[in-house]
This record gives C-alpha cells, sequence and structure tokens, in this order.
C-alpha cells in the first residue's frame, strides 16, 4: 500500500510508520482490513477489540513479542496472543555465537517443527487434521 502523505498530531515524536493487519473469518468468508498510521499494532488492536461484540469470543493476535504490541485490554476482553516463530528463532541465531550448545538445541528443534508444518501442508492436510497428527505424534517418513 503506498502511503501518499500521514500527518502528524500536534507533539507527536513517533516518526515510524505502521501498517497492522486484521483477518476475521465469519460464515464462511474472510475480510482484511488493514490499518496505516502512527499507532503501534498493539495500539491498533486495542482500538479494534474495543469496537467488537463481547460474544465473539477470544480474538488471537499475531505478532512478534516487542512490548508496544501488546494492547491495554478493557475488563471482560480476552485476547490470544501468537508470538511470530520467525522473530523469535532470527533472536535466537543472533545470540548463538554466545551460547553455541543451547542456541544448536532450539535451532534443530524449531527445524523439525519446520519439518512437520511443511509435511502437513504438502499433504494438503487441514488445520484440524494438522493438530491431530501432531497430537498423535505422526511424522513424514523421510
Amino acid at each position: 500500500m503506498r502511503v501518499l502523505k500521514l500527518e502528524r498530531e500536534p507533539g507527536d515524536k513517533r516518526t515510524g510508520v505502521f501498517t497492522s493487519g486484521i483477518v476475521s473469518a465469519t460464515a464462511g468468508r474472510k475480510i482484511a482490513l488493514y490499518f496505516t498510521g502512527r499507532q503501534h499494532a498493539g495500539e491498533k488492536i486495542e482500538d479494534v477489540l474495543k469496537q467488537r461484540a463481547a460474544e465473539s469470543g477470544a480474538a488471537i493476535q499475531m505478532c512478534d513479542a516487542l512490548s508496544w504490541n501488546a494492547p491495554k485490554l478493557p475488563d471482560g476482553v480476552e485476547l490470544l496472543v501468537a508470538h511470530c516463530l520467525a522473530h523469535g528463532r532470527r533472536q535466537i541465531v543472533e545470540v548463538a555465537q554466545n551460547f553455541p550448545v543451547e542456541c544448536r538445541h532450539v535451532l534443530e528443534n524449531l527445524g523439525e517443527v519446520y519439518r512437520n508444518d511443511a509435511a502437513t501442508r504438502d499433504a494438503g492436510m487441514t488445520a484440524a487434521l494438522e493438530l491431530h497428527a501432531e497430537a498423535a505424534g505422526v511424522r513424514e517418513s523421510a
């Protein structure tokens, strides 16, 4: 998305521009909304959740683990947070020189997660079948 002009509020010290995407899946349809502005993801989802029907159940937020992506939620609003695995892996790689044994262990296990994910995707499994296969310990033979 190309942003032609984004004006700052008086006194706003932020220089960054952030885009947050929200996907809603209901009644067999998916709707994607994109918000571009000076708000961090946590602030944007906070605004959206204030308008969301409470009976909708918990929303899922996918983000990196930066503190400014954690929204301040009103009482009674539930949010499941799913931190981005790629961001976490990248941080492990950054410190691998300082903790080679520990980081190798984590990276090898993440490799297994990625291999299983690829196998389920290649097999055309639905999300429910993927979870069932993982719970049953089913893995594709090499």
